[in-house]
């Protein structure tokens, strides 16, 4: 009787995904635990947390002139609107942001983690030959669904950040827009998937009935 062995694409896969997934709790676990201890022991060795995100910069009516340099004699190009990083300093958000950023942080981390261990165990199942099975199924819905909230939840995020910077540095009179930025790449991948799961669903299904008359 001949053994099945999985193709090497499906194996590398497998394995790269594993790497992903032990990865992101090496990450998870620098993020959440070493650097908040390190802080603790060691504060010395370890900058100030700095709420660190892109803004987008309205300048109404008064533009700003942008003068590249690979031109000798520009006509300039106005510009009225602006992304950039800005980083606070920590004096200057209140005492409860930074417990809120962490248990967001924590939820974020586990929505990446949860993602990534139905996508390892899926590649498992497909890697021994069980690709249409009832289990594959719902991971792969359960992969849909999380990649959407994750997108969501990252979104939600984001602003929450921007409306926290706008109202601290409301006295500065910096024309700050709002930021609410949604990967929708990334949820038509999520609805994909659910359609997804339900052609594994009826594979399962198929496979089950033709074991059956067998």
């Amino acid at each position: 009787m001949q053994t099945y062995r999985a193709d090497r694409v499906v194996r590398i896969l497998t394995g790269l995904v594993s790497t992903v997934y032990y990865g992101a709790w090496v990450a998870a676990a620098f993020v959440l635990i070493i650097g908040p201890g390190m802080k603790r022991l060691a504060p010395s060795l370890v900058a100030d947390p700095t709420p660190r995100l892109e803004v987008s910069v309205t300048l109404p009516g008064l533009g700003a002139t942008l003068v590249p340099q690979w031109q000798a004699a520009p006509p300039g190009i106005t510009l009225k609107r602006v992304n950039g990083e800005i980083a606070l300093p920590q004096s200057m958000m209140p005492s409860w942001f930074f417990p809120v950023e962490y248990a967001a942080l924590v939820v974020f981390f586990g929505l990446v983690l949860l993602f990534l261990h139905h996508l390892r165990v899926l590649f498992r199942r497909v890697r021994e030959g069980a690709p249409f099975d009832a289990a594959n199924a719902i991971r792969m819905r359960w992969l849909g669904v999380l990649l959407l909230v994750a997108n969501v939840y990252y979104g939600a995020l984001d602003f929450w950040l921007s409306t926290m910077v706008t109202r601290v540095l409301a006295s500065s009179r910096l024309p700050i827009g709002l930021a609410l930025h949604i990967n929708w790449f990334g949820v038509f991948i999520a609805l994909v998937l659910v359609g997804l799961a339900e052609v594994f669903r009826r594979g399962a299904a198929l496979e089950e009935e033709q074991s059956l008359v067998v």
